[in-house]
């Protein structure tokens, strides 16, 4: 058990015990840290929830390329614990020990540095100019006495973590390299220019070096409570045993299924056949829910297959599918329903009332020709994020409309920074769907590209990459993390990332509903388009929502369902948001599709006051045959005016033909009006 899901600073483990006799014992484990090499990782013993002595709260375990049987202690001695009689329990607490200290201390260090890049940043601009004498012993002589003292602060913390470690080796690399880079900068001004760039490659670094020195993975294989006279069991099975099982362990793959978490058909019961291709951790969490909650009730078994990426529709087409298939972007039930190959769901007698668990906008995608093909599972959509102590340093208001957003335009870049926002498809929707524009015509048979609305959308986002020179591409989480992008409108699920890979700006962040229009009767209109699939055109990172549907080949529908109506319940998705987030850690944050379970996940209260505030306000774009090709020709149009100074109008105009002889082309196949 463990290894890089037991990693982070918090996580536990315990487990129970008996003691026959009151006496002194030693604990004895198996246990393997071959990650961090060079290095160690901490655990905090505790018994029956209480650390016994000192030590305990610090047990280092080194790196070790294979398995290595020890009893607790350190290079002096062994540690002997006093257990009474009867029953007991042992926790194995993640702690950084040691280096929490000397973590504390990099952390502030960051920040004072990325301080330090800002500063430069509003004086150069991300691309300063070689030949040019800023002169910043006189304009910035604050920031220059800085840079001395952080680079002396981690000359310090560089020598105390090779003090612990009795080793100068990677870890200490990359704080040195930063510490000369500062410190030539202090001692010669005049080059601080011509080292802006490398000096954001090294505080990438030195944000990466503390991102991973948190981390503390460990394996344990076998505990054992001995007595403390008692020696200590060699654990090596022998050269032949081990052999051995090489041998069965390698017959074994040709008839193994290692796809399959689970084997219903050997249950006796009815099975219900679920593929999904994310990772063997959703596998293995929906096998174990399953267990626990779906077979007791319903009396099915449920064998969950992990298949790769295309996997399902060559299997559809052999007649060896699926019942149901998870996590399949916003286009595939669509795709599969023109086919004949996926289920109406609107055809069971509760569809209706399963639906009140979403938003109606997360279903638009999965209807068609009046049946919906599948329920949405999760739900990805832009927020405004925007760093707090850049807005309150320069005394900036969050905008709540696109007038207060243009009026911070130029507030922000006559400081040199940049403002984020997606020049995909999504991002003409945000303008396109607050003016109650639509992609489509009423009876989805055309496309909406020569209609005023969605031109004068397009002219606006365009307007902001060609007049205003937003960045088209980004390294969001970099830029945002530095400063050098305080604002921009990002997919929600960009907070796992930032939670994890910026730890430094906790606190000094936020997310918001992103800003509304304000309509003639002024009132607002807010609404943030669901995303379905990224574009081309852009490097931002785009999640598409996903759905769950039954595939038409399902041996019997009305069991599909029944795993449907659990799968997507209240306290079914809320047990799996929690165990995704306890197993893998912050980064695997759920955007659940179920409105109910959104407030049962580890949100604070301003956080879920903003989520939920955008959640209720959101707009889909329908899935129609031949829709692919809008998402094509857009990205050429962006392309045309971006890089070709094209004008907008006509640029998206030149490709509405073509959009819609594909659509009428796709509507001919399928048999359609």
């Amino acid at each position: 058990i463990g290894g890089t899901k037991w990693q982070t600073v918090g996580q536990w483990i315990s487990w129970e015990f008996d003691i026959q006799t009151a006496g002194r014992y030693q604990i004895v484990l198996r246990s393997r840290q071959n990650i961090n090499s060079g290095t160690y990782v901490t655990r905090k013993i505790l018994i029956d929830e209480e650390v016994p002595f000192t030590e305990a709260a610090n047990i280092r375990f080194d790196y070790s390329s294979g398995w290595v049987t020890g009893a607790l202690g350190n290079d002096e001695e062994t540690y002997s614990f006093y257990l009474s009689e009867g029953h007991h329990t042992l926790k194995m607490e993640v702690c950084l020990g040691d280096f929490a200290e000397i973590l504390g201390e990099a952390d502030e260090c960051l920040a004072a540095v990325n301080t330090i890049y800002r500063d430069i940043l509003m004086i150069t601009g991300p691309s300063p100019d070689l030949y040019r004498d800023y002169e910043f012993e006189t304009t910035i002589p604050d920031t220059i006495d800085k840079i001395k003292q952080q680079a002396d602060r981690l000359y310090e913390i560089s020598n105390r973590l090779e003090e612990i470690t009795h080793t100068k080796g990677e870890d200490t690399a990359i704080l040195d390299t930063l510490a000369f880079q500062l410190n030539r900068m202090a001692t010669h001004p005049d080059e601080i220019a011509e080292m802006f760039s490398n000096l954001e490659s090294n505080i990438s670094s030195f944000g990466t070096w503390i991102l991973s020195a948190r981390e503390q993975p460990l394996e344990l294989d076998h505990i054992e409570i001995v007595p403390a006279s008692q020696k200590i069991s060699k654990q090596d099975k022998g050269f032949w045993k081990q052999v051995k099982f090489s041998i069965e362990n390698f017959l074994s793959s040709f008839i193994l299924d290692y796809n399959a978490i689970g084997d219903g058909e050997k249950s006796g019961r009815e099975t219900v056949e679920v593929w999904l291709a994310t990772g063997r951790d959703q596998a293995q969490i929906i096998k174990s829910l399953a267990e626990d909650t779906f077979t007791p009730v319903e009396n099915l078994s449920v064998t969950v297959k992990l298949v790769g990426t295309g996997t399902l529709l060559p299997s559809v087409l052999a007649g060896i599918g699926p019942d149901v298939s998870l996590s399949n972007i916003c286009s595939d039930p669509i795709n599969y329903a023109t086919r004949k190959a996926a289920v109406d769901l609107s055809q069971f007698s509760d569809f209706e009332e399963i639906c009140e668990r979403f938003v109606p906008a997360s279903l638009v995608s999965y209807q068609y020709q009046g049946g919906t093909y599948a329920l949405p599972e999760t739900v990805v959509f832009p927020m405004m994020f925007y760093r707090k102590d850049i807005f309150e340093e320069l005394n900036l208001e969050v905008p709540k409309t696109w007038d207060d957003f243009y009026k911070l335009i130029p507030e922000i870049q006559k400081n040199n920074m940049q403002i984020g926002f997606p020049c995909s498809l999504s991002g003409m929707q945000i303008f396109l769907y607050q003016n109650d524009g639509s992609l489509y015509n009423s009876t989805l048979s055309k496309s909406s590209l020569g209609e005023n609305k969605t031109l004068d959308a397009f002219d606006q986002l365009t307007d902001l990459f060609v007049v205003y020179r937003f960045p088209a591409q980004f390294d969001f989480a970099n830029r945002f993390r530095t400063g050098e992008m305080p604002l921009a409108i990002m997919d929600y699920t960009w907070y796992n990332q930032l939670s994890v890979f910026a730890p430094e700006i906790k606190g000094l962040w936020e997310f918001v509903p992103i800003p509304a229009t304000v309509r003639k009767d002024g009132s607002l209109n807010g609404v943030s388009p669901i995303s379905s699939v990224g574009s081309t055109v852009s490097s931002t990172g785009s999640t598409p929502s996903t759905g769950v549907m039954i595939l038409s080949g399902a041996k019997n529908k009305d069991n599909a369902w029944s795993f449907l109506k659990w799968w997507t319940s209240d306290d079914t998705q809320s047990k799996y948001c929690n165990e995704m987030e306890a197993v893998i850690g912050t980064a695997a944050k759920q955007p659940t599709a179920n409105k109910n379970v959104l407030a049962s996940l580890p949100w604070t209260a301003s956080e879920y006051k903003n989520l939920s505030a955008q959640f209720e306000k959101l707009a889909a774009t329908p899935e129609v045959p031949g829709g692919y090709y809008i998402s094509r020709y857009y990205d050429f149009a962006f392309n045309d005016v971006y890089s070709n100074s094209e004008p907008s109008t006509r640029a998206l105009m030149k490709y509405i033909d073509v959009v819609n002889n594909e659509i009428t082309r796709k509507r001919t196949e399928f048999g359609l009006e």
